[in-house]
């Protein structure tokens, strides 16, 4: 089983989306900020589809976040 680690940070202007699911990461970097809830889902979504990953079930979700 491959593992995939998938990382967002939406707390400041500045918005990062990462995804490792091959040998090198994906990553983008844009507007945060108030746009960061328009952008997040589809900055994931073409991560995933630039990796290759298909939709299925998912076996784990592990959630780190300052409160």
């Amino acid at each position: 089983m491959s593992v995939r680690l998938l990382a967002f940070d939406t707390s400041t202007e500045a918005m990062a989306v990462a995804l490792q699911a091959g040998a090198a990461p994906l990553t983008w970097n844009g507007p945060g900020g108030a746009v960061a809830s328009a952008q997040l889902l589809p900055q994931i979504r073409l991560l995933l589809r630039q990796a290759g990953v298909q939709r299925g079930p998912r076996r784990e979700v592990s959630w780190t976040g300052v409160w």
